[in-house]
């Protein structure tokens, strides 16, 4: 799961090698809903050597290559 930071403040603490361990912690959790939006995107993304926008287009069902 990737670490979302929600600004400035927290991206700070995070990568302050020092930091203690609790204020680290007290970073973690689910993500607000308005951080990620879920889509549809095509078999391209499937494959690492695959790189370009045709990789962030969204996808229909047809671009799923499940028809």
């Amino acid at each position: 799961m990737p670490v979302m930071l929600r600004d400035d403040v927290a991206r700070s603490i995070w990568l302050d090698g020092g930091a203690h361990l609790d204020d680290v912690a007290g970073l973690l959790g689910p993500a607000p809903d308005e951080y990620l939006v879920p889509r549809r995107v095509s078999r391209l993304v499937s494959n690492a050597r695959n790189e370009g926008p045709d990789c962030l287009a969204e996808a229909g069902v047809e671009g799923l290559g499940l028809v």
